[in-house]
């Protein structure tokens, strides 16, 4: 359900910005550092409203993420 998708969003969201403050990385370095194809994609799906968010998301993003902070993408999206 719509309901379901936005709170996974929600708490990949907050997970991905708890994992980024406790490295103190700006939000700059983050981007810079997962790609700029990638930081588009974070940008549009932390930016857009819970019916679009999910269609920004490519699986190469989740992977540079997952792959910076030193998980699995499976990991990070549970």
């Amino acid at each position: 359900s719509e309901k379901r998708g936005e709170l996974r969003r929600q708490k990949i969201i907050a997970r991905v910005e708890a994992l980024r403050t406790a490295q103190r990385m700006t939000k700059q370095e983050f981007h810079a550092r997962i790609g700029a194809s990638e930081a588009r994609s974070w940008r549009g799906f932390v930016g857009s409203d819970a019916s679009g968010a999910w269609k920004h998301v490519t699986p190469q993003m989740f992977e540079k993420i997952a792959l910076l902070f030193g998980f699995d993408s499976a990991d990070l999206l549970q």
